[in-house]
């Protein structure tokens, strides 16, 4: 029995290992393919190969944290540089890297307190924009210097975010291979409408309206209970379980049902099942 259990606890470090290894060698090819895309001045390729690398992760995984800090710093820049476009892009491959690899927890979750109030504000700006753009069709808003321009003398966009572990501040973020170029402000690469300057009150109310509802949109992330879906799979675990040992234990060799285990393992049957529905519908 014991070596039996030895068995079976080396073949799932054997897996655990395999996939590991698979998840950290995968991390790490897409996270030096960005680099290599960004050194080049390829900019967006080098955010999906830095949105691929954060999505492969695993605990420990240094990478997806050097490719998330690398997003960032070129929404940072793009953003400053007034590629709107660009930055939301770079921001947005943060925000669906971190949720793409949570579970009963997220990884990363500080990452979404920094981007979900920068994908707000620049969407705000945009649709003002863009409404101010189908207002008066024939007057073209000339591109901003900054994406952040003055509001009656304040800044639109909100203060920087803590910056996280390893990076000196938001706009210079230190990666394991050195520090990240800014060529995600060079010319060339994908451009973006420039967000409008806003140069009234009543302007700023609609901004501020907007802000506000991305950013309600954005934190709203439906995540489903950890309690419930913890329950779900006690459920599903005691369901199979119990089938088991109805299949082994509630008969003889000769067939013959042995009442008390079969009542037993099938209550065990039904209350797995049971758990693992209402848990899934509450979860």
């Amino acid at each position: 029995m014991k070596r039996r259990i030895v068995v079976i606890l080396a073949i799932v470090g054997l897996f655990l290992a395999v996939v590991s290894t698979r998840v950290f060698y995968s991390s790490r090819k897409e996270y030096f393919s960005g680099r290599k895309a960004l050194a080049a001045g390829r900019t967006e390729p080098a955010v999906l190969h830095f949105r691929r690398s954060a999505h492969w992760y695993a605990p420990g995984n240094p990478y997806v944290v050097s490719s998330l800090d690398a997003l960032w710093h070129i929404g940072r820049s793009a953003e400053a540089s007034g590629r709107i476009d660009l930055a939301l892009m770079a921001y947005r491959a943060i925000r669906s890297s971190v949720l793409g690899t949570r579970s009963f927890y997220t990884p990363h979750a500080a990452y979404l307190h920094r981007v979900n109030p920068k994908i707000a504000v620049l969407m705000a700006q945009q649709q003002i924009a863009y409404e101010k753009q189908k207002a008066h069709p024939s007057k073209k808003t000339g591109p901003a210097s900054t994406s952040t321009g003055p509001v009656n003398g304040t800044a639109m966009a909100p203060s920087k975010g803590t910056p996280h572990r390893g990076a000196q501040s938001p706009d210079q973020t230190q990666d394991p291979g050195g520090r990240i170029a800014s060529a995600a402000a060079a010319p060339g690469n994908a451009g973006a409408n420039a967000a409008p300057a806003v140069q009234n009150q009543t302007d700023l109310a609609r901004y501020e309206k907007l802000r506000a509802f991305h950013l309600a949109l954005l934190e709203r992330t439906n995540a489903p209970s950890v309690l419930w879906s913890l329950l779900a799979i006690i459920g599903l675990l005691v369901w199979v379980s119990s089938g088991f040992g109805l299949a082994y234990k509630a008969f003889t060799s000769d067939d013959h049902i042995i009442i008390k285990n079969a009542l037993w393992w099938g209550g065990g049957i039904a209350a797995g099942l049971i758990l693992w529905l209402v848990s899934l519908s509450l979860a």
